[in-house]
């Protein structure tokens, strides 16, 4: 298997209208990032994913493609110029299967 990218976060600065946030690292669950809002003086805040004036949602595509934060989650609310969000990439780097050096290769293992 390839890795096509180490990017494991991205910061999306506040411009007073945006809600909503691109990352380009892709995600299969909602649960697979967290985010952190830093206010204007460098303050960070984690955030919780779901519904509430605090809190961020995400919306995750097809794979392979972009997913989306929404934040606030609800409210009129929006990221002040001055303020950002921290999104990072959180999976477990594991490998459940165990292939052999110079062993054979069945398909249905992979």
């Amino acid at each position: 298997m390839t890795i096509s990218s180490e990017l494991v976060y991205v910061e999306r600065a506040g411009n007073d209208s945006a809600t909503e946030f691109s990352f380009p690292f892709v995600i299969f669950s909602a649960t697979e990032i967290e985010v952190t809002h830093f206010d204007a003086d460098g303050v960070d805040t984690p955030l919780v994913l779901g519904s509430g004036t605090s809190n961020y949602t995400v919306t995750v595509t097809t794979y392979p493609g972009s997913c989306l934060i929404t934040y606030p989650a609800s409210g009129s609310g929006t990221l002040a110029t001055g303020e950002s969000l921290l999104i990072r990439r959180n999976t477990q780097a594991v490998q459940p299967a165990s292939l052999r050096n110079q062993g054979g290769m069945h398909p249905q293992t992979i």
